[in-house]
């Protein structure tokens, strides 16, 4: 028997290789090439810090790393997280608190991405009693040259109305000078104080929880002496305002006769908006949707006059 020489022997072997080669090829499909990596997108949060207030719902929106996520509070008594993870977005409504309250929210996804850390300040509740500025009332004008004017008096009263921002309802009210000033009961938080006479007084309200602060002053006066001369014209100042969440300003009523206010805007105080002229006038806004800026229209014996006041601090468009 012949032997197979070197040549056939390396022939052989070549030609095994390429039948291994079909055989590993066949049934399995022709071997592909390992894919791209993905790129993870990292986690994040928006707005990525926030200013809360209490009672005031907020809401922030995951994007990036992998569904589905969770989140914890660090204080979960001031600030729960009052929805779950709906989707990419989770609402948290912080509690009362006294001062400036920092709290951190840490989000997480499901496959171990690096957490995010949201940065909070729960802000402490406003409790203040517009209007801010102090009111000063004026009764009739002197009929005669030189007669002194009349107090307000109860055929002709004043009323101004007060309104409440903030606090824990129910509130009360009580004015310590009856025989000048008798207010009425608060209801949706806001009371009418009706001025009788010459003086001055602050009236005392108190919220649910025992705080109490006094108002702004409101003085009876005399009205101007009569006069032969002519009237001082009608005039508005400012009438470019501006006013934060809270609080409020003052608006002179310059001229003669009786004036009455009103505001192109909700949600906004003017108070007195009905009286004689001088007058000092106040403005506020109140805890809810705002539209700013807001006009206050001022008319007196046919002449309108406006005031253009502008709202700072707003929380989505309303005030907290």
């Amino acid at each position: 028997m012949n032997r197979p020489t070197v040549y056939e022997k390396c022939l052989g072997i070549a030609w095994a290789g390429v039948i291994l080669s079909a055989l590993a090829s066949c049934g399995s499909g022709a071997v592909s090439s390992p894919p791209d990596p993905i790129t993870a997108v990292p986690l994040s949060v928006s707005p990525p810090t926030a200013d809360i207030f209490p009672g005031v719902p907020t809401t922030f929106v995951i994007s990036g790393g992998t569904a589905a996520y969770s989140v914890f509070s660090s204080n979960g008594d001031t600030l729960p997280v009052v929805t779950s993870v709906t989707g990419n977005k989770f609402t948290v409504m912080a509690k009362t608190v006294t001062s400036d309250t920092a709290i951190d929210i840490t989000v997480r996804d499901s496959a171990n991405a690096i957490p995010v850390i949201v940065k909070t300040k729960i802000k402490p509740t406003i409790f203040s009693v517009l209007p801010g500025s102090p009111i000063t009332i004026a009764g009739a004008r002197g009929v005669l040259v030189g007669q002194d004017g009349s107090c307000p008096s109860t055929t002709l009263p004043i009323k101004v109305d007060f309104y409440i921002f903030g606090g824990s309802a129910p509130y009360s009210a009580v004015s310590p000078l009856t025989k000048f000033a008798q207010i009425s009961p608060v209801k949706d938080g806001s009371f009418t104080a009706t001025i009788m006479d010459c003086g001055k007084a602050s009236f005392i309200v108190t919220d649910a929880t025992g705080r109490s602060l006094e108002t702004t002053t409101v003085e009876g006066v005399k009205g101007a002496q009569g006069s032969a001369i002519t009237p001082v014209a009608f005039s508005v100042t400012p009438n470019i305002v501006s006013i934060a969440c809270g609080s409020g300003a003052s608006i002179l009523l310059t001229g003669s006769g009786q004036f009455m206010a009103n505001s192109i805007g909700g949600n906004f105080i003017v108070t007195p908006n009905i009286g004689p002229l001088p007058a000092n006038v106040a403005v506020g806004i109140r805890s809810g949707t705002v539209s700013s800026p807001v006009t206050v229209l001022f008319t007196n014996e046919g002449v309108t006059l406006s005031a253009l006041v502008t709202i700072t601090g707003l929380v989505g468009g309303a005030c907290p």
